[in-house]
């Protein structure tokens, strides 16, 4: 402010400079109050306020003419990236221009009819082009994420039409194969049917050959046990025999030699040597054969010792025993036996070896 004070012709103090500062800004400053009046708002603050009458110059706004608002839309949609835009562009703007007029033209017509004031300014048409615009940008970042979306969509299709064509004729190649494959699994489909048929008729049969296989064992082990407890019964016979045979000695059989007429007792034990030796059995044949008793005489005999006996007294011995109490063994011997054979021969048949091999 000092230079505008030296212009002025008036001293540099603090009080001048500061009326010039005043001074300056009642000339200079403007103060722009827009006020709508729609409402009673306006009206109020006039009230209160009478030097926004008395103190302000008006300026009355009327409504925009045709020829204004097709400038000012014309203005705006003019940065507009718009196809065909010799066509577009004065279309949108004859089409902003006549939306307005045709608003203000039915207010009128409301307020004629309902005495209802409804205001138009011009400050709805730019809020009218506003609108426009936000809704355009938003249609179309909304049409470039369809159009990205779509196109994804369609690169993905082509890839899987390729694919689905590479497969197609994957398949054509492979069709004669396939059917191939049928036939043989349809062939194959009909022997495993027969083979299970002729599988189910052998197990049948192996399961009514296992069970007489299991009958006849079952026979066979109550036999075995028969004779178990036969032999069992007979073996303390056998040791008294052998014990009976390792004390005969030598005199002993001399004097057997030396009976004219044995006792009755002697002449049976020795009429059982003889018919086990396969000799008569009169008292002159059986005093020909003590010798067989001597183990000193017998060609045959190692040295008998008393914990070893002679193999051939063992083996008298034994035909003795098992000769000699014929109430016990004979009776009940014979038929085990026979039985026996006729198991073992049973089980030894081709039938039950085939059978045996397919329980296996």
């Amino acid at each position: 402010m000092r230079p505008f004070c030296r212009d002025a012709g008036l001293p540099e103090t603090k009080d001048n400079i500061k009326s010039l500062f005043i001074s300056r800004v009642r000339e200079n400053l403007h103060i722009v109050l827009c006020m709508s009046p729609v409402g009673s708002a306006f009206r109020v603050r006039c009230r209160m306020f009478p030097s926004l009458i008395n103190c302000c110059t008006i300026d009355w706004f009327d409504r925009w003419p045709e020829e204004a608002l097709q400038s000012v839309s014309q203005q705006f949609f003019e940065a507009l990236d718009l196809p065909d835009r010799e066509t577009v562009l004065p279309g949108l703007c004859d089409m902003s221009s006549i939306v307005h007029s045709t608003v203000v033209r039915e207010a009128d017509r409301f307020f004629e009819e309902l005495k209802r004031r409804f205001y138009v300014t011009p400050k709805s048409f730019l809020e009218l082009i506003s609108l426009y615009l936000a809704m355009l940008d938003e249609k179309r970042e909304s049409m470039d994420v369809s159009i990205q979306r779509l196109s994804v969509g369609v690169r993905k299709l082509n890839e899987t039409n390729a694919v689905v064509e590479g497969m197609r004729a994957e398949l054509d190649e492979l069709q004669p194969v396939l059917e191939q494959k049928s036939k043989e699994t349809e062939a194959m489909l009909i022997q495993v049917n027969k083979d299970r048929a002729d599988a189910d008729e052998k197990k049948k049969v192996v399961a009514k050959e296992e069970a007489a296989v299991k009958k006849t064992a079952d026979e066979v082990q109550a036999i075995a046990d028969d004779a178990r407890a036969d032999l069992e019964a007979a073996m303390p016979a056998l040791k008294e025999a052998v014990e009976a045979l390792n004390g005969l000695s030598k005199n002993d059989i001399s004097e057997i030699k030396a009976f004219a007429k044995p006792p009755p007792l002697v002449q049976k034990v020795m009429e059982c040597v003889c018919l086990l030796l396969g000799a008569k059995t009169d008292w002159d044949s059986a005093k020909k054969v003590p010798h067989h008793l001597d183990p000193c005489s017998h060609p045959s005999c190692p040295p008998a010792s008393p914990s070893k006996p002679c193999p051939t007294h063992s083996a008298i011995t034994s035909r003795r025993v098992k000769s000699q109490p014929r109430h016990v063994a004979g009776a009940q011997r014979h038929p085990v036996h026979e039985s026996l054979a006729k198991l073992r021969q049973g089980q030894h048949s081709p039938e039950g070896d085939q059978a045996r091999e397919n329980i296996l």
